[in-house]
């Protein structure tokens, strides 16, 4: 399939998924934290294209996502413990061999990776045939993007652990070339990693963290330290006004136990607390989906490229942002009766507030039934004009400076408890109807804006009292009931 690129719609070709178990259960995962739209396995550049007729593998999987791109090498080699004897430098032969193998090797992957995209990322395609340029790379952003490197090192049966000790399945601190620092997990670790930082905005925030860590020379301070305890350490934040990150300048800095984590009834609450986020997931996963298909979204942008800007506004919404603004979803629909028009917004702000303060999301209950003489077409752009009034009163109310995206939905005629658990059911009852997508960046209100918020104010009575919801304070990811 070629890729198109027309004045509506671009249309992703069939990706890869990955030539081996550990590559496709890595993409898997990644599709999960970072949707589709923006995780690809197995790129490939032009170099020797016109010998081989084919070009190279870039990379085993590469994640682009608003300026932020990740480059992951996966290695699968195996583990001699037959070669059990020690060099001088103590190191068992059996560890020298595969951690050049599969953890070296990587970072000459992922080093070559990187100075491609910065010297050629014109000549970097979706399939060998060299035929279907990477869209999202390009000289309006090159020079903005920010890199994190990625090795997954499988193959060895210990656990590895991070720390200055010179010993086997220690990962000391690990470096390209340049210096840059490079991330090496093992399958299991990405998994978990992947399921606790489960948005792409929480997990490159862990990575840019844990860099600063790095950099800062504080690793040396111990011998030996497992990823997963420092997952814990930087989840459970010492700070009770502060969000995720590793405080070691505070007197009151420890590693904490990941397994203790785990085990502990505030951790549990607070996963189960997260359940409802699920509707925000698959409300970003279906509109990404249909974007990658070129299927139109009724959005009122005709561009791919402005409608991945929406996709990556709500992917700035982080797991506990999703679950508030999840719960607030199906509150909305409960409470809507019949032929009500309705809208709940969200605005995440304040001194202490560790939801992002980046964008406005607000619903909106537009039922076809109030719309007696409209047909289906008439009716959808009516919704989206509903949309587009409600985007300019809450950006006007929650700040002008915010982009703020306003879905618009028709009613759904049954009220059902199981939604309080059957999430999947729910939300595709309401998709089933069709929605409208409202974007608006921050500062970009305009006369014609507020004079159209007016006009559909006065044909439709809305928002002449509409209470403003704002979440100010700190809501823990960790909590007891």
């Amino acid at each position: 399939m070629k890729a198109k690129h027309t004045n509506r719609v671009v249309v992703i070709p069939k990706k890869n998924v990955g030539f081996t178990t550990t590559e496709r259960k890595l993409a898997e995962l990644c599709d999960k934290t970072f949707l589709k739209l923006w995780t690809y396995t197995s790129l490939y550049n032009d170099e020797g294209f016109k010998k081989n007729k084919k070009g190279n593998e870039l990379c085993d999987l590469f994640v682009y996502f608003n300026n932020t791109v990740l480059i992951f090498s996966d290695k699968e080699i195996k583990y001699n413990e037959n070669k059990n004897q020690h060099s001088k430098d103590g190191l068992s032969v059996a560890w020298t061999r595969w951690k050049r193998r599969a953890v070296d090797s990587s970072i000459r992957q992922i080093e070559g990776a990187e100075t491609w995209v910065k010297t050629h990322y014109d000549r970097i395609y979706f399939n060998e045939n060299c035929q279907d340029k990477f869209p999202f790379i390009n000289e309006s952003n090159i020079d903005k993007l920010k890199i994190y490197r990625i090795a997954i090192a499988n193959g060895c049966p210990h656990s590895l652990s991070l720390g200055t000790s010179i010993e086997d399945f220690i990962i000391n601190d690990t470096r390209d070339r340049k210096g840059n620092y490079i991330h090496v997990f093992n399958a299991q670790t990405i998994e978990i990693l992947t399921k606790e930082l489960s948005t792409v905005k929480e997990f490159v925030q862990y990575l840019e963290r844990k860099e600063i860590f790095a950099n800062s020379e504080y690793f040396t301070n111990f011998t030996k330290i497992s990823e997963l305890d420092l997952l814990a350490t930087y989840l459970l934040s010492p700070s009770e006004t502060r969000g995720n990150d590793f405080y070691y300048s505070e007197v009151d800095f420890k590693i904490e136990s990941y397994t203790e984590l785990i085990n502990a009834n505030d951790y549990k609450y607070g996963k189960k607390a997260e359940r409802p986020s699920i509707i925000f997931d698959q409300m970003i996963n279906h509109i990404s989906v249909q974007l990658m298909a070129g299927k139109i979204i009724d959005t009122g942008y005709e561009k791919f490229e402005d409608n991945q800007k929406i996709i990556e506004v709500l992917c700035n919404f982080d797991r506990l942002g999703r679950r508030e603004l999840s719960k607030n979803f199906i509150d909305k629909f409960k409470e809507t009766k019949g032929r009500m028009i309705s809208s709940r917004s969200a605005s995440f702000s304040g001194e202490h507030s560790n939801y992002p303060d980046i964008a406005i999301f607000a619903i909106v209950i537009f039922p076809k039934a109030v719309c007696k003489n409209m047909n289906k077409a008439e009716y959808k752009d009516e919704r989206m004009a509903i949309a587009q009034a409600y985007a300019t009163h809450y950006q006007t109310q929650h700040g002008v400076n915010k982009d703020i995206v306003v879905i618009a939905f028709d009613n759904i005629s049954e009220v059902s408890i199981l939604w309080d658990t059957n999430y999947e059911n729910f939300i595709k009852k309401v998709y089933d109807k069709g929605f409208s997508l409202a974007y608006r960046a921050g500062n970009s209100i305009t006369e014609e804006d507020l004079n159209s918020f007016l006009m559909m104010q006065q044909k439709w009575g809305i928002l002449k009292s509409s209470p403003i919801r704002n979440y100010g304070g700190r809501v823990h990811q960790f909590f007891e009931p």
